[in-house]
């Protein structure tokens, strides 16, 4: 058995891959690191208008490695030099009853682009109104400036809410991708 003993590794140019700092905690130079990174929510319920495509408005920050949210606009940006492929996964909760056949929708919108019906929940419960959980995720190669964003849609009537509670937003860079 060999054991190689380094504090630093460095490819070719000399750029740092990986540190030690002696302790067994192992540092990356950036190479292998899942940022930037994300993950938002809402504080407070709130209610959709009938039939029309409207942003969710993340305003409470779990975290962000590179501060590429923006609970303004409600939007992740990718940063300068940070394109790749990115995995997006979002929760909506829809409560107060959503009526029989009636849906709730979570839209995906890369820059502007809307992926209208992306992950759409009906409700089959013959005769019975119900809270609906819909989830939604994807994998997409983002260049520099484009932003993610998600929308949602409901037909029921004018008490349907989002219920702050359960509906989270996250994403990140992937490794090696």
């Amino acid at each position: 058995m060999s054991i190689l003993k380094v504090n630093q590794i460095q490819d070719r140019g000399g750029n740092t891959l990986l540190t030690s700092d002696g302790s067994g905690t192992i540092s990356s130079g950036g190479a292998i690191t899942n940022t930037p990174a994300f993950s938002v929510k809402f504080t407070t319920n709130y209610t959709l208008t009938v039939d029309t495509i409207q942003i969710v408005q993340w305003n409470s920050i779990v975290f962000d490695t590179d501060n590429t949210f923006s609970t303004s606009t409600y939007k992740f940006t990718v940063p300068s030099g940070k394109a790749g492929k990115y995995f997006f996964h979002a929760q909506l909760y829809y409560t107060n009853g959503i009526a029989d056949g009636k849906r709730g929708d979570l839209i995906f919108d890369i820059s502007g682009s809307q992926l209208t019906g992306t992950i759409p929940y009906t409700n089959n419960t013959v005769g019975v109104a119900t809270d609906i959980v819909v989830n939604g995720s994807m994998v997409r190669d983002l260049s520099v400036g484009d932003t993610v964003a998600i929308y949602s849609r409901q037909n029921d009537d004018s008490s349907a809410q989002l219920y702050a509670g359960d509906c989270f937003f996250y994403g990140y860079k992937l490794i090696g991708a």
